[in-house]
């Protein structure tokens, strides 16, 4: 439905009707061609926009913000929605921190990586064979989430700035694992969207990055084989990237 049929479909139903938009990274990656698109869809002044950047595929539980364009194409787009609607970031975890930069006033998160990330695999219906899942503990001071067992070293290395990164207490088992990162999510939600405008917001932004680079090397150097490049890349370097590009297309960097 084009969005001229849309609007007088909307005008004559109820004021509360939500709209969603689902695109791959190819459909945020379009440029002009997506924000004209996505200019036409605000004409609709939905009250609430659901968006959801779709994987392909998700081989792992990390963030993959690239190519960078696309990231930055999803950023414009809750940019612009959000002039005239509430926004929804859906499936979006620590990369739905951007969105919130952005203008989204709430991201999509829950216990297992079909929640965190859009992963097609999560909706097929299987029989795997049973197998004992990784333990993970989130580390706002590192902005993302690590194997359990980076936690226990840093709690043996020093309690009292483990604490810190997590943050409070390391978590008994994986339920309260789950309860703090959805606690930590919220706070940094909270957090950025407290801050007065846009252009503060992507400071703030900015210098979590920066300071979860500089504490991923101190947790590198002293502890060993602890840190990968692949995790600098994925939690920071990457979506650092796409801070910086959407920011910089909006006069915010």
């Amino acid at each position: 439905m084009t969005p001229s049929r849309l609007r007088k479909s909307l005008a004559g139903s109820d004021a509360m009707v939500y709209q969603a938009l689902v695109g791959n990274r190819t459909f945020f990656s379009s440029g002009a061609d997506l924000d004209a698109h996505i200019g036409r869809l605000t004409s609709l002044r939905a009250p609430v926009w659901f968006v959801t950047l779709a994987n392909d595929a998700v081989t792992d539980g990390t963030p993959n913000a690239v190519p960078v364009d696309a990231f930055s194409g999803w950023l414009r787009t809750i940019h612009s929605l959000s002039a005239r609607s509430r926004v929804v970031a859906l499936h979006s975890d620590f990369a739905g921190l951007l969105a919130v930069v952005a203008g989204a006033d709430t991201i999509g998160s829950g216990w297992d990586r079909g929640m965190r990330f859009f992963d097609p695999s999560s909706f097929r219906v299987t029989a795997p064979s049973p197998r004992r899942a990784a333990s993970y503990v989130t580390q706002r001071g590192l902005m993302g989430v690590h194997r359990r067992v980076l936690a226990e070293d840093l709690d043996r290395l020093n309690p009292a700035w483990a604490a810190q990164l997590r943050p409070g207490p390391m978590p008994a088992d994986e339920e309260r694992a789950r309860w703090h990162h959805l606690g930590v999510l919220r706070t940094l939600v909270d957090d950025i969207s407290a801050q007065p405008t846009r252009r503060d917001r992507v400071q703030y932004l900015r210098t979590a990055y920066d300071d979860a680079r500089a504490n991923l090397s101190t947790v590198a150097a002293s502890i060993p084989r602890s840190i990968s490049a692949a995790d600098v890349t994925a939690w920071v370097d990457q979506p650092f990237a796409a801070l910086e590009d959407y920011a910089r297309a909006e006069g915010l960097w």
